[in-house]
């Protein structure tokens, strides 16, 4: 976790640098193969050169979009089919 850490003992004056250490060390750990894969299926569809441009606020919005709803447009441009 740190360099040395395997010689140093955990107490009260380090411990919530050690746990703050570990939590860190494991939930990086615990999904780099899963983003790994991720990234690699997201560039199979997305050419990496597209997504270059943009930030990572930016593109978000444009694959999830924005979370506000339109109610009205929905109802001005739905064509219900089928009863």
């Amino acid at each position: 976790l740190k360099s040395g850490g395997a010689n140093t003992a955990v107490t009260e004056k380090n411990k919530k640098e050690y746990i703050e250490r570990m939590v860190k060390w494991r939930v990086e750990r615990g999904v780099v193969q899963q983003t790994e894969a991720l990234v690699r299926g997201f560039y199979e569809v997305v050419d990496s050169r597209l997504v270059s441009v943009f930030d990572a606020r930016e593109l978000e919005l444009v694959i999830a979009g924005t979370a506000e709803i339109d109610l009205n447009d929905w109802r001005n441009n739905t064509e219900y089919r089928g009863g």
